[in-house]
């Protein structure tokens, strides 16, 4: 059985907490895209057209129906094509094909790219 949580949150904590939420809010009131977006965290493998082999291990951020916001350690250029394997929960990953349209630096070595989707790969 869980126990109640019977400590207060600390002033600081929640201040804390909010900056956090507004700078996100911020970033979001500049976004690129015009499409309703679904916020989504789920693991991805990107494999660029122009290396083959080498492949990229990220996160999503959010997701529309015109493409898909990533989270990644590593920089890519834009209009890079590649492959992107989207995990899913009790199914074998999907593929799609999509292309880099930009890539800025987040922080402490990690980046923020929005991928516009091409067309759904087959195997």
């Amino acid at each position: 059985m869980l126990r109640a949580n019977t400590h207060a949150v600390s002033p600081e904590l929640q201040e804390l907490v909010e900056h956090i939420l507004d700078e996100e809010s911020r970033a979001r009131i500049n976004e690129r895209r015009d499409a309703s977006r679904q916020s989504i965290t789920r693991p991805i493998i990107i494999e660029p057209r122009d290396i083959p082999g080498r492949t990229v291990n990220a996160l999503t951020r959010d997701i529309s129906g015109q493409g898909i916001g990533v989270i990644s350690a590593e920089r890519f250029q834009p209009r890079v094509m590649a492959r992107v394997f989207i995990s899913r929960i009790g199914a074998p990953p999907s593929i799609v094909l999509a292309e880099c349209r930009w890539c800025d630096d987040y922080q402490h070595g990690w980046y923020l790219s929005g991928w516009n989707f091409v067309a759904v790969q087959r195997g």
